[in-house]
């Protein structure tokens, strides 16, 4: 069983936990409400907006009843995260193969993506940022978490800011980190996709 496998059977099994959303999707300590102001999401400019690693669609349910003339697009490894998320008139989510993006989705104005990073190791978290570039707009904004520092484990896999500044170079430009934000040893990342 290859890398992403594992991780969809992992993700797979979360969902049937009846606390999922308690034991793997949130920190007890931190509001969603605290979350969706580190993305700093403003619906006048971003129109069409895809998370990477919606899972129960958390967060972009709260933003799609917030701002139902936008459009969002949810993407993750697990059938069984997907299918306990709210249907929303103006949310889609996709099943993901992992490390890339599905087909079909294009001129995303920003896109997000919060607890996913740190579980992937370095050639998975890149091909991802190598993919977000094809489906953002030029211009368009990404915003991510990730947890600073040289650790790795099976699914906890930490990074520097200097890695992460580097991955990024190809095709977006302005990186601004925000450390400790919300958590001692996370980082957030905002970048714009390079015209």
């Amino acid at each position: 069983m290859n890398r992403v496998e594992r991780e969809r059977k992992y993700w797979e099994f979360a969902s049937g936990d009846p606390y999922v959303r308690d034991n793997y999707i949130v920190d007890k300590n931190i509001k969603d409400s605290d979350c969706l102001e580190a993305l700093c999401f403003d619906p006048f400019k971003y129109k069409r907006t895809l998370e990477v690693g919606c899972g129960i669609g958390r967060l972009t349910t709260i933003l799609a009843k917030e701002h139902p003339g936008c459009t969002f697009i949810g993407v993750d490894i697990s059938e069984g995260m997907i299918k306990q998320a709210p249907e929303l008139s103006n949310v889609i989510y996709k099943l993901g193969k992992g490390r890339s993006i599905p087909e079909g989705i294009t001129d995303i104005d920003f896109v997000y993506s919060m607890f996913v990073f740190q579980h992937i190791p370095e050639d998975g978290v890149r091909d991802y940022l190598e993919d977000i570039a094809r489906v953002l707009k030029p211009g368009g904004c990404l915003v991510f978490q990730y947890v600073e520092g040289v650790e790795s484990e099976s699914f906890s896999h930490h990074f520097t800011c200097e890695e992460v500044c580097n991955w990024l170079q190809r095709h977006y430009d302005f990186p601004y980190v925000r450390k400790h934000l919300l958590h001692p040893s996370w980082s957030w990342v905002t970048v714009y996709r390079k015209g």
